[in-house]
C-alpha cells in the first residue's frame, strides 16, 4: 500500500448534539437551586407550584391528582400538567432545610470535649436535630480548640445528621469539615467523596443507588466516585486522535490506565476488574472507524471508476485523478491500521471477550478487498479490464 497518513474516524454531527446537550443540562439545577433558595427562607405564606421550566405559581391550590395541579391565582385560575410539575409548597408549611431551621448552642472552649461526646450520644439515639446543632457549635469555636481527631469525628456526626434530616448540601459540609482535619490522603479523598456525591445528587439514591441511612451513603459514594473516575479515564480514550496508530493506542491506553488506577483509593480492585472496559471503548471507536471508512472507500471507488470512464486524457486529468486516488489509498490504510490495533487489544486483553478473531479475519479480508477494482469498464466500446486489478497511482509521462 501506499505510505500511510494520519487516519481519523470520519466526524458524524452527533458530538453536537451530545455537547449541546450537555450544556443545556448543566445549566438547569443552578436555576432550580436559586428558586429554591429564594423560596426557602421561611414557611410558606401561600401555596405555590413551580414548573421544571422555573415558572411559579402562586395562590391556593384548588385541586392535585396524578395528571394535572389546578391553582387558583390572582390572575386567574392555572392548571399544570403534573408531568411539568417540579415542586409544590402549601401554605403554614417550613420548608427551610434542617440546618436553616436549628438553633445553634453557645459552647465555650472548655466545654468542647464534653460537648463532641454529646453530639455523638445524640446521632446514636437518632436525636438528629440536637447532634447538628451542637455540631454547628463546635465547629464555630475558634481554630486549635479542637484537635485534628476530634474535629474528623464531628465532622461525620454532622455529615450523619443531617443526612437523616435530608439536608443533603449540609451533609457534604460536614464531611468536608471533616477532610480538612484528616492527615491520611486517602481517609480525605474518601470524605470528600462522600460530599461529591452528596452535592452530585441531593437526593436519597447515589449513582443509581437507593440509600436509607448514612453508611449505605459512603458506600455507595465510594461506587460512584469509583465510576466517575472511569469515566474520566474513559474520556482520554475517546478524545485520543490518529487511532490508526499504534502508538496513538498504547499511549491511550496507558493514560486511561493510569487514571483509573485512582479508583483504587475508593473501590480496591476496580481498576483492574475496568480496565478490560477501556480497551472495549477503544475497540468500539476503532471498529466504527473501519465501518464509515469502508461505506466511504465502497462509494470513492466507484468514482475512481467513473474518472476512468470519463476518460482521462490530460496531464491536469490524470493529476487530479491521482488526487482522489491517494485520498482513497490514504483512507484504507488508516482503515488496515485500525483493524490491527483491534487485534493487538484483543491479545491484550484476551479473556474480556470483545475481540472475535474469526470475525476479525473477515472483516480484514473485506477490507483487504478494497485494494482492487471491483468490475471491468467499457470506453468508447472498448473493454478495460480492470477487475481484480490493484487500485493504484497513474504514471503521468515524465515521472
Amino acid at each position: 500500500m501506499h505510505c500511510p497518513k494520519a487516519f481519523r474516524d470520519p466526524p458524524t454531527a452527533l458530538w453536537l448534539a451530545a455537547a449541546l446537550a450537555a450544556l443545556l443540562t448543566a445549566s438547569l439545577p443552578a436555576t432550580r437551586v436559586r428558586a429554591q433558595t429564594a423560596e426557602s427562607v421561611a414557611e410558606a405564606v401561600e401555596d405555590s407550584v413551580r414548573t421544571k421550566a422555573g415558572t411559579t405559581f402562586h395562590g391556593k391550590i384548588v385541586s392535585e391528582d396524578g395528571e394535572k395541579v389546578v391553582i387558583e391565582t390572582r390572575s386567574g385560575r392555572v392548571e399544570i400538567p403534573r408531568v411539568v410539575v417540579e415542586e409544590i409548597r402549601k401554605a403554614g408549611i417550613d420548608y427551610r432545610a434542617a440546618s436553616e431551621k436549628i438553633d445553634v448552642p453557645q459552647i465555650r472552649p472548655e466545654e468542647a470535649p464534653e460537648y463532641v461526646k454529646k453530639a455523638r450520644t445524640h446521632a446514636d439515639k437518632g436525636e438528629m436535630k440536637q447532634a447538628a446543632a451542637i455540631c454547628e457549635g463546635l465547629l464555630g469555636l475558634p481554630g486549635g480548640t479542637l484537635s485534628s481527631d476530634q474535629r474528623v469525628q464531628v465532622g461525620t456526626t454532622m455529615g450523619e445528621a443531617y443526612f437523616e434530616l435530608k439536608d443533603w448540601p449540609a451533609a457534604a459540609r460536614g464531611m468536608r469539615k471533616a477532610a480538612v482535619a484528616v492527615t491520611v490522603e486517602t481517609d480525605r479523598d474518601r470524605m470528600l467523596a462522600v460530599a461529591e456525591a452528596l452535592e452530585a445528587h441531593q437526593v436519597p439514591s447515589i449513582g443509581g443507588q437507593s440509600v436509607e441511612n448514612f453508611a449505605q451513603a459512603q458506600q455507595a459514594a465510594m461506587k460512584w466516585k469509583a465510576g466517575e473516575i472511569f469515566n474520566y479515564a474513559k474520556q482520554y480514550v475517546d478524545e485520543t486522535k490518529e487511532i490508526n496508530r499504534r502508538s496513538s493506542i498504547e499511549r491511550a491506553m496507558e493514560v486511561s490506565r493510569i487514571r483509573l488506577a485512582r479508583s483504587e483509593t475508593y473501590v480496591p480492585g476496580y481498576s483492574i476488574v475496568r480496565a478490560p472496559d477501556l480497551a472495549k471503548a477503544m475497540v468500539d471507536r476503532l471498529m466504527d472507524a473501519v465501518g464509515k471508512a469502508q461505506a466511504h472507500l465502497v462509494e470513492r471507488r466507484k468514482e475512481l471508476v467513473r474518472g476512468y470512464v470519463g476518460g482521462v486524457t490530460t496531464r491536469e486529468r490524470a493529476e487530479l485523478w491521482n488526487k482522489d486516488c491517494q485520498i482513497y489509498l490514504d483512507i484504507l490504510e488508516g482503515a488496515a491500521g485500525c483493524l490491527n490495533n483491534v487485534r493487538y487489544l484483543g491479545e491484550q486483553y484476551p479473556d474480556a471477550g470483545f475481540f472475535d478473531a474469526k470475525a476479525h479475519e473477515q472483516q480484514k479480508q473485506t477490507v483487504y478487498d478494497l485494494q482492487f477494482y471491483e468490475s471491468d469498464i467499457s470506453i468508447g466500446g472498448r473493454r478495460i479490464e480492470l477487475k481484480g486489478k490493484k487500485i493504484a497511482l497513474m504514471k503521468i509521462g515524465g515521472n
